[in-house]
């Protein structure tokens, strides 16, 4: 697992269409394998009963099931988008299964507290990865090494990500990072003089993300360390966290003037909208979001559908964002599933929250719950749910949050061949994935040359047909796709729902270009609009000018509305 989890977080490689796939792929295979590993070692054990499942698998196995169903009844554009939420949401089972049934043993070195070989793994695993990550957080932003193969590069330095290229993910990462070094504490492992160098550290590295998110994770884990000392780690003082949250929050404040000193150029953010909408980007996207949910309140658009909801309600303002996540889990799942089940669902975590919380009282169980507490603040302002190597350590810690609390209810059990019989599709899925993916790669390179009119067109050679990602095979043959003006109504609708389920400006043009070709001058014009709406004033008068003089160049001489 270390070797797996530490290539996801360590990997440069960020490229489209996929730009994170890379760095999750490490995770699916390691929780998998050891997934295999803990089935067959229970079967070989001979002893009865199985494995234990959670009670949180439920939710995920709720999940699932909304997912096929809204797959069978045709509310979902590709089938490759349900088989890739099972996959997502196999990976949050597989690692809560993992979690709870890790060994847990009296570790006379752990000061005679509850121990697990695999949360002290995963503890190690986390404090390596976090502290290299500030470590090439410290090498971004301060340019240095720009030439090796080890440090990622990005646009933008003084908001540094680490080899994960976004700041929010890294102060996730960092603060997860600091939950493993507290629980080397508690557990005697760490001497007070390293913990503390090491947690200074990682706060360095936290401020200079300039995360909000990050700022709010590390008062509410300051807070919970603070309710569980006196039965996590009795001989440290409940208010060690102040002296770091108070040099972290020094070096936050002063960061912009140091940045400045060393000759960076400051950090401008993500421009909000047609003529640069003001403030943050969730009180612009949100309204419009909650207004998309009213269209199915019930059962709602379908799994990961934000973006086409979005685009049916962009008409009635002037500004917005590209988006492909609401940044906010509950808004995501009521526009995916509807009103009723998310609150439902948010009603069960609430309740499971509370009852977990108050029952910790030791290390292990705290360091648990200290993985998920990030992951699911963050997923209150972002998509960090997304993405699997912030997904595997959170679930891992749920699991073992649920194997190191009491429980009055009965234990259910998986008899191990049941699982084998659930973990071979799981891994089937992931397999062909993976080979689907590779083969998609380069065919969506070259199709994004082609679009930019970079080179000479390549031929769309023949490849084995994909068969579990269908949502990007059509992304690449929508970019692919010759258009000329007598384009059929399969083609133009395969182009239609390509453009509003994937955030592209490129794809969202070209249906543009070929409704107006097909003398749907009207409806291009719309989509324009949406270009405006979304990417803003300039982008859309590039377009027009570039799809009016494509237009005469084959003899559409007719304006286009304007919107």
């Amino acid at each position: 697992m270390p070797l797996f989890f530490l290539a996801g977080w360590g990997t440069t490689t960020h490229i489209s269409p996929w730009v994170s796939w890379h760095a999750e792929l490490p995770f699916f295979v390691g929780a998998i394998l050891i997934a295999w590993l803990q089935t067959g070692r229970q079967w070989n054990s001979g002893v009865s009963g199985g494995l234990i499942l959670p009670v949180t698998v439920w939710p995920f196995v709720i999940l699932i099931l909304a997912t096929l169903g809204q797959w069978a009844a045709g509310r979902l554009a590709y089938a490759g988008t349900a088989l890739v939420v099972v996959l997502y949401l196999g990976l949050m089972l597989v690692c809560q299964v993992i979690g709870r049934n890790a060994d847990v043993r009296n570790d006379r070195g752990a000061g005679g507290v509850a121990a697990s070989q695999l949360a002290t793994i995963l503890a190690g695993t986390l404090l390596v990865a976090s502290i290299a990550s500030v470590a090439l957080a410290l090498a971004q932003v301060t340019q240095v090494w720009e030439g090796s193969a080890w440090v990622l590069r990005t646009a933008g330095i003084r908001r540094p990500g680490g080899n994960l290229g976004q700041p929010n993910h890294l102060s996730t990462l960092l603060m997860m990072g600091m939950a493993a070094v507290a629980y080397f504490g508690a557990t005697s492992r760490l001497s007070k003089l390293t913990v503390a160098c090491i947690v200074g550290f990682l706060c360095l590295g936290l401020a200079i993300t300039e995360s909000r998110t990050g700022l709010v994770c590390l008062v509410v884990l300051s807070f919970w360390w603070a309710w569980k000392q006196p039965m996590v780690a009795p001989n440290v003082p409940r208010w060690i966290p102040i002296p770091f949250v108070s040099g972290y929050l020094f070096v936050l404040m002063i960061w912009p003037e140091v940045y400045e000193a060393l000759g960076g150029v400051l950090y401008e953010g993500a421009r909000v909208g047609a003529e640069g909408a003001i403030g943050d980007a969730r009180m612009t996207i949100w309204p419009q979001l909650w207004k998309a949910t009213a269209a199915f309140p019930w059962l709602g658009w379908g799994m990961r559908e934000t973006t086409e909801a979005h685009a049916s309600v962009l008409h009635a303002y002037a500004s917005s964002l590209p988006l492909a996540y609401s940044h906010n889990i509950i808004l995501d799942l009521a526009l995916w599933t509807g009103w009723p089940l998310t609150l439902a669902l948010l009603l069960l975590s609430l309740y499971w929250l509370c009852m977990r919380t108050s029952a910790i009282d030791g290390p292990l169980a705290w360091f648990g719950m200290a993985l998920v507490l990030p992951l699911a603040i963050h997923s209150l302002f972002e998509f960090p749910f997304a993405y699997a190597y912030l997904l595997a350590p959170a679930m891992l810690g749920m699991g073992l949050v649920e194997a190191n609390v009491p429980s009055s209810g009965p234990r259910l059990r998986i008899r191990a061949e049941y699982m084998a019989l659930l973990l071979a599709p799981l891994s089937a899925i992931g397999a062909w994935s993976a080979i689907d993916y590779l083969r998609l790669e380069e065919d969506f390179r070259a199709a994004r040359f082609e679009m930019l009119k970079i080179g000479a067109p390549t031929s769309a050679h023949q490849r084995p047909p994909t068969v579990i990602l269908t949502q990007l095979e059509a992304v690449v043959r929508a970019a692919r796709m010759n258009l000329h003006d007598r384009m059929s109504l399969d083609d133009l609708e395969a182009l239609r729902i390509a453009s509003t389920q994937t955030p592209w400006s490129g794809l969202r043009y070209k249906y543009a270009r070929a409704l107006a070709l097909n003398q749907q001058l009207d409806a291009a014009a719309k989509q324009l609009q949406l270009i405006r709406v979304q990417y803003g004033a300039e982008v859309q008068e590039a377009f027009r000018r570039q799809l009016t003089e494509d237009n005469r160049k084959l003899g559409v001489r007719e304006e286009l509305p304007q919107y």
